[in-house]
């Protein structure tokens, strides 16, 4: 079955779509092409897990314009990009086509206006409304106005289309309650559950905090540095270590000041963005991950994969006290829940563990077990398979 998979929002192979969607597929079977988008370069290859990858050179509207006095409508790729994509994805006679990002009803209604029989799927990662009124930064009424008008117009935009679609796979259980009641049974939550390679048991410890992910001030990056700051009075060779990029504006610069001004230069180290069969690396080498996320709406309503690598490599969680990160560590009792806004908190839940080894090896045995009896990625991919079965 010929499998054509189209990410509208990312030009790196990402950890679900490609890494845990595509490989599924393909190791399953399945003759997948995965298709993504540069602003420089175009390029075919075979990637070493044996997937077609195509890069396309697009000219995308950038979504950071949301948040000057022009308001503009992004959820249309521009003419170019379009034509070009299409002559793409219609020469081949794929069976199924297999969408991700907000772009996606637009190439959608190609395939259908071409073939209305060809099965479309779309994946949502995200509430794209939430993602606009809690992430896009403005800074004056009108800008603000702007923000919540689109992410309004999102809302409609998202409930109207999705009925173009033969499946929907979203990630947590909100985003599925969200579209429920419009396409009914035609949707299921697949979770972002862990599928990292074992990297090794016998690993030494470099690390005594890992932070994996996107890095911004949300997602408790100051925060992180605060606990460290305190910690440094207490154990002065404290390490951690952030593997991910900073994905704010203006945030690396901050945090560098702060490193400085406190004199952790010698404790703070940035990784920036990796492959994500690299990451396991890390994480074997750390002793504590942390996932400090704020209550902002997504993080109220979504469960962070980091969550899941962390239990899977046995590292304690010290994690946010609410929302879905609380319920996943009281249900496997797998680190402490905190205020991800106070870094003392953050710091006491850090010290707490790596003091009482006993404490360190229940929250670390719980998290691999939780890991092995439930959140593997293993029983995800079932559930992939048997969708694209049976659409076909």
């Amino acid at each position: 079955m010929k499998i054509c998979m189209i990410d509208l929002e990312n030009e790196m192979l990402t950890a679900r779509f490609y890494w845990k969607d595509a490989n599924s597929l393909s190791k399953n079977e399945f003759d997948v092409t995965y298709i993504t988008f540069s602003k420089e370069y175009e390029k075919e290859y075979v990637t070493e897990q044996g997937i077609r990858h195509i890069i396309l050179k697009h000219g995308q509207i950038d979504t950071e314009k949301i948040s000057s006095n022009k308001f503009d409508i992004i959820t249309n790729l521009n003419m170019s990009t379009v034509n070009k994509l299409a002559k793409v994805i219609l020469k081949d006679n794929y069976d199924i086509y297999y969408l991700n990002g907000i772009y996606s009803p637009q190439v959608a209604k190609i395939i259908k206006n071409k073939n209305k029989n060809k099965k479309v799927i779309w994946q949502l990662q995200e509430s794209y409304p939430d993602y606009i009124r809690d992430y896009i930064s403005t800074q004056s009424f009108i800008k603000n106005f702007n923000k919540y008008l689109y992410s309004f117009y999102i809302n409609l935009y998202q409930k109207y289309y999705s009925t173009l679609f033969d499946y929907i796979i979203v990630t947590d259980d909100s985003i599925k309650k969200y579209f429920n009641p419009i396409i009914n049974d035609k949707i299921v939550a697949i979770y972002n559950y862990s599928s990292l390679e074992a990297y090794g048991t016998n690993v030494s410890k470099e690390y005594d905090l890992i932070y994996c992910g996107g890095i911004t001030t949300a997602r408790g990056a100051m925060s992180i540095l605060k606990a460290v700051k305190i910690g440094k009075e207490i154990k002065s060779d404290i390490k951690m270590v952030f593997v991910g990029p900073v994905s704010e504006k203006d945030l690396r610069t901050k945090m560098d000041r702060y490193i400085m001004k406190n004199n952790l230069g010698k404790n703070i180290f940035f990784i920036g963005s990796i492959s994500f069969d690299k990451i396991g690396s890390y994480l074997a080498k750390s002793k504590i991950g942390l996932a400090p996320l704020f209550p902002i709406s997504k993080y109220k309503k979504n469960i962070s994969m980091k969550i899941f690598e962390y239990m899977q490599y046995g590292l304690p969680i010290v994690g946010s006290d609410f929302g879905p990160i609380k319920s996943f560590l009281e249900e496997s009792n797998s680190g402490i829940c905190v205020n991800p806004e106070d870094g003392t908190e953050i710091w006491k839940a850090i010290k707490s563990i790596l003091e009482d080894e006993k404490l360190y090896m229940k929250y670390s045995q719980n998290g691999k077990k939780a890991y092995k009896n439930k959140y593997n990625w293993t029983k995800m991919e079932e559930n992939i398979i048997n969708i694209f079965n049976n659409l076909a």
